[in-house]
């Protein structure tokens, strides 16, 4: 399985035999071409274990978002969109503007945490999906009806995740 308990999974062994490693952050800091290689040697992992096609698809249509300053909620979303596609097989859009509305541990358009953000959808017991509560790219009051039709998607993963770091 891709998530076994931390630092034990057959991915991570894969990526340091590869030598594969890789944050945001650093992803972020190399030139185009760099950062291109860091991708295709991912690729070449998931394609071995299998998941080529799902994770391709969590990387598609990442949306309008580098000037807004909510990529905290993008990455958010994403990230549990992908670990839902990966267990589930099925790739389903959250809302962002659920986050950069709701969750006051982040501070919406102006910025925000993804570890925030993931205790917020734990504690909210879901995330809507982009449908019913689409993105708009400013900060607004939390829409309670909207907030109220949850996609339940809180995996173990993430709670199992959180506990961990405590």
């Amino acid at each position: 399985m891709c998530f076994e308990r931390a630092g034990d999974s057959y991915w991570e062994k894969k990526s340091k035999a590869a030598g594969l490693k890789a944050t945001a952050n650093h992803l972020r800091d190399l030139n185009p071409e760099d950062a291109h290689e860091i991708l295709r040697q991912a690729a070449e992992i998931f394609e071995g274990i299998g998941i080529i096609n799902i994770a391709a698809q969590c990387f598609s249509d990442l949306g309008d978002h580098e000037k807004a300053g909510s990529c905290w909620a993008f990455s958010s979303t994403r990230a549990i969109e992908g670990i839902n596609a990966i267990v589930t097989g099925d790739l389903i859009s959250l809302s962002e503007q659920e986050l950069v509305d709701c969750d006051k541990t982040n501070d919406g358009c102006e910025g925000g945490y993804m570890d925030y953000a993931f205790e917020w959808v734990m504690n909210n017991g879901g995330i809507d999906t982009e449908t019913d509560y689409p993105y708009t790219g400013v900060d607004s009051s939390c829409n309670i009806t909207k907030a109220d039709i949850l996609e339940q998607l809180i995996l173990v993963f993430f709670h199992s995740a959180l506990q961990a770091k405590r």
